[in-house]
């Protein structure tokens, strides 16, 4: 996602409007859940206030458009809301829970802004997604560590989502082809003749979703929609699912049915 900036300065919406765009942005402009949740996260972790402005404006009666006049291509209004009875109610705000809701604009409030420009940030070792289709995010992919002479360093699915949280993500969620082309270039391997017990059957590394595999049975652990799937067998079970490219061992997505199974990590987070 484009670079987002925090303020706890409590200020009015015309106010927010002027002072992102000092800063070369308008008000935090959320186009989808991943990019919800990371605002959200920052905005529990940042700001002490039981809301904060964002970039949603209602522009008659009941339309609602992004603050630059675009139309949404994401929502997340708590219950009830947009309130549109209130003729006073013409901006939006991100309550405690991640939900929107209308409100004044001239209240004090902090904010959020998005700022323009394509200089995303990841931190070192992690890789910037580039793909067309799905610009903004940051990848980290565990490496073949040993842990002695024959065994990697592998965890099972909870262990690897703890990780990844200590690192301000999540195991990865793929939602194209594009994406997932992305991350099996990144975890492309060769495994057969590494000095390791079962080479081929522990190469595989966890991303987080869980569920048959199969669109309408199926959750991503970073609580984006389960929108994309290269699956087309459903697993009878639901399960944690891993993914591996080593041609000569096996590439594509792999359900863990084996309750004790282990494996990398591949991590994803916003950039900023």
């Amino acid at each position: 996602m484009p670079h987002s900036q925090y303020s706890k300065r409590a200020t009015s919406y015309m106010d927010v409007i002027r002072r992102c765009d000092n800063s070369s942005g308008g008000p935090a402009k959320i186009q989808n859940a991943f990019e919800n949740s990371f605002i959200f996260t920052q905005f529990s972790a940042l700001i002490d206030s039981p809301y904060m402005y964002i970039g949603v404006e209602r522009k008659n009666a009941t339309t609602w458009t992004y603050a630059d006049g675009s139309p949404l291509t994401y929502q997340n209004w708590g219950q009830g809301e947009p309130d549109n009875s209130n003729p006073y109610a013409a901006c939006a705000v991100m309550t405690v829970d991640g939900k929107w809701r209308a409100n004044n604009c001239t209240g004090p409030a902090p904010y959020a802004c998005t700022l323009n420009g394509d200089n995303y940030q990841c931190p070192d070792g992690w890789v910037y997604n580039r793909t067309a289709t799905n610009q903004g995010f940051c990848y980290y992919v565990q490496k073949f560590l040993y842990q002695d002479q024959y065994n990697w360093v592998l965890y099972n699915f909870a262990e690897a989502e703890s990780i990844c949280q200590m690192m301000g993500a999540h195991l990865a969620s793929i939602h194209s082809p594009a994406e997932d082309a992305f991350l099996q270039m990144l975890l492309y391997s060769n495994v057969q003749n590494m000095n390791v017990t079962s080479p081929c059957d522990l190469q595989f590394a966890w991303i987080g979703l869980t569920g048959t595999g199969i669109l309408g049975n199926g959750t991503w652990i970073d609580g984006t929609p389960f929108d994309y799937t290269e699956v087309t067998v459903p697993f009878i079970d639901v399960v944690d699912w891993a993914v591996a490219n080593d041609p000569g061992c096996f590439a594509g997505w792999m359900p863990a049915y084996e309750s004790n199974r282990n494996a990398r990590l591949v991590c994803k987070m916003s950039a900023y």
